[in-house]
């Protein structure tokens, strides 16, 4: 999507019932912004909240990201990665929404 003319990548977070629980908008879409993504959602998440099982899509940044959280601690190793495509679907469907909410405040184009 484009901000302010720029492309810019949405990296968000959903819990189990759909709803958004945060979001990191980044420049490039590479371990480093899935790794500060990850980590700043594993920071703020209180030890309940935690996790069993992160599904994302099928970029290679993501476990590259994981690896290095769970090698630093930062991730429980137990927390499973799932990169299966219909798993995703909550977040892929919801876009169009996110991007007219925000798109209204951002000058976001798709």
């Amino acid at each position: 999507m484009k901000v302010n003319g720029r492309w810019a990548y949405l990296y968000r977070a959903v819990d189990s019932r759909g709803r958004t629980v945060d979001f990191y908008l980044s420049s490039r879409r590479n371990s480093k912004a899935a790794y500060r993504f990850l980590g700043k959602i594993l920071n703020n998440v209180k030890k309940w909240q935690i996790p069993r099982f992160i599904n994302t899509d099928k970029a290679p940044a993501y476990g590259r990201a994981l690896a290095l959280l769970k090698r630093e601690g930062r991730c429980p190793s137990d927390v499973e990665h799932r990169q299966i495509k219909y798993r995703n679907n909550v977040i892929e469907c919801d876009h169009g929404k996110l991007k007219r909410i925000i798109g209204a405040t951002l000058d976001l184009n798709p």
